[in-house]
């Protein structure tokens, strides 16, 4: 599952054009992608396998007892009503694709230390970034 990231202008927060965020998908990665306030950095198109492992980077949810650096395996994705998953195709492959702004929430499978530990489960909501892109210029140093 492929998670789209969505650009918005930053003055009357117009989504950006189709061409922009292909260009961001295809060139940008997390070192490409500032959070506002220098807060760690944002995948533009997060890529999602289920049982791929999954840190906590900016969550803290104490009745689930989630925080910060907490692992899980991702186990699957909730929707916003009215929305599902939709086929694109991406490097020559068929992906099921959502754009972030359509997902409730994700949910995850805690990693357990003991094998004979019941298996649970933690959700992580969808969250709203200020970002910072820096496009990187083919041929060009990044430094």
């Amino acid at each position: 599952i492929l998670i789209k990231g969505i650009f918005k202008k930053r003055k009357g927060g117009d989504i950006k054009s189709e061409q922009f965020h292909r260009l961001v998908y295809n060139s940008c990665g997390d070192d490409n992608i500032v959070a506002s306030g220098n807060n760690g950095r944002v995948d533009p198109c997060l890529k999602l396998t289920v049982g791929c492992s999954i840190r906590v980077s900016e969550y803290k949810d104490p009745k689930q007892k989630v925080v910060k650096g907490v692992t899980g395996k991702f186990y699957g994705l909730a929707l916003k009503a009215g929305h599902q998953l939709r086929e694109e195709i991406w490097s020559g492959y068929k992906v099921n694709v959502i754009d972030a702004d359509e997902v409730d929430y994700v949910v995850c499978e805690r990693v357990c230390n003991d094998e004979r530990d019941p298996v649970c489960y933690f959700t992580l909501p969808a969250k709203k970034f200020t970002v910072t892109v820096k496009i990187p210029m083919n041929g060009m140093s990044k430094d």
